[in-house]
């Protein structure tokens, strides 16, 4: 397991939040590859010196989460926490089990106490998701983070579970008051994009604010569905990458129902197809149609992803004007 190049880049862009903090990882997280390392460091110049980029760079793999927070980030508390001691971690627990049922660790001082905690792949072999998501929150403190790092496609096998962006964004609707959505996206290496756009989450949560130090998160808007529909086409690996906030102690609710299915009724869902010679002027045709265009651009034409995804960014805006009359936040 390690820590991703988006995961890195933004607790950078936190380093002077951080200062002082106390920070709880999850498993003994190992740095991205060199060149991903190198972009994480990049994107962040301002904030890292020439001679920290060289002593993280010359770091030991299993020693670098360690040397970014303490030395690096000057944060006051750094605890690993692992099943066993095997890769070197300081806080032995088992996650999958409810904290206060573990009468091997002194909970007086763990409980509310982290103002940050990282998960870079730990919660896809966790069978117990609900037990291990209350324990990570119990962890925090209120206006504490929680980052995490999953696979959502073409990882069969790797873990239990491949996560959906319909789980976390339904987790904190049916769940707000206590968590706050800070981000939500998709990666594929360092191709980022935000997974908001497939329900409008403004709509969930109109106090929602993007955070503008993730400029490398691209919003594809109401192109988003259509981004979804590249991957699970292309047969690449793709993971889900998101951050909630700790507003309240309060225990998490799961009596939970994926929002599209509160919101509509199924023949909204999938709508019956509708024959008319008049087609070319229906506007849910177009929308199809020009997704379709889009999706086969993605797929075929030469370009890097990247450049595909910034250029079908500014897509959505004018699709989103077109459709609605609205712009796409």
């Amino acid at each position: 397991m390690g820590i991703s190049v988006n995961q890195l880049s933004y607790l950078i862009s936190k380093r002077e939040e951080l200062y002082s903090k106390r920070i709880a990882v999850i498993s003994v997280l190992y740095p991205p590859e060199r060149k991903e390392l190198l972009l994480a460091l990049t994107r962040n110049r301002e904030l890292v010196q020439k001679k920290e980029i060289e002593k993280l760079l010359q770091v030991s793999p299993g020693l670098f989460l360690k040397t970014l927070f303490t030395d690096i980030f000057a944060c006051n508390c750094v605890d690993f926490f692992d099943i066993s001691e095997e890769e070197g971690a300081n806080r032995i627990v088992n996650l999958g089990i409810g904290l206060k049922s573990q009468k091997t660790i002194e909970l007086d001082g763990l409980i509310h106490s982290y103002d940050l905690i990282i998960d870079g792949g730990t919660i896809e072999h966790i069978f117990d998701t609900k037990t291990y998501l209350e324990n990570l929150i119990m962890l925090a403190r209120v206006g504490g983070e929680v980052i995490i790092s999953t696979p959502t496609n073409n990882y069969c096998n790797h873990g239990f579970y491949q996560f959906s962006p319909t789980f976390i964004s339904d987790l904190v609707f049916n769940n707000r008051g206590k968590i706050k959505l800070l981000y939500l996206d998709i990666s594929m290496s360092a191709v980022s994009c935000s997974m908001l756009g497939l329900q409008d989450y403004s709509h969930l949560d109109p106090s929602y604010v993007h955070n503008s130090s993730r400029n490398y998160s691209i919003d594809l808007g109401p192109l988003t569905g259509t981004f979804i529909n590249l991957i699970n086409r292309s047969g690449k690996k793709a993971v889900l990458e998101f951050a909630l906030k700790v507003v309240d102690k309060g225990k998490l609710g799961f009596d939970i129902m994926q929002y599209e299915y509160q919101l509509n009724e199924l023949k909204q869902i999938c709508p019956p197809e509708k024959s008319s010679k008049f087609v070319f002027l229906d506007r849910n045709f177009f929308i199809r149609s020009l997704k379709e265009l889009v999706l086969f651009v993605l797929t075929y034409f030469p370009l890097p992803l990247i450049t595909k995804l910034q250029l079908f960014g500014r897509l959505s805006q004018s699709l989103a004007l077109l459709v609605n009359g609205v712009k796409i936040r």
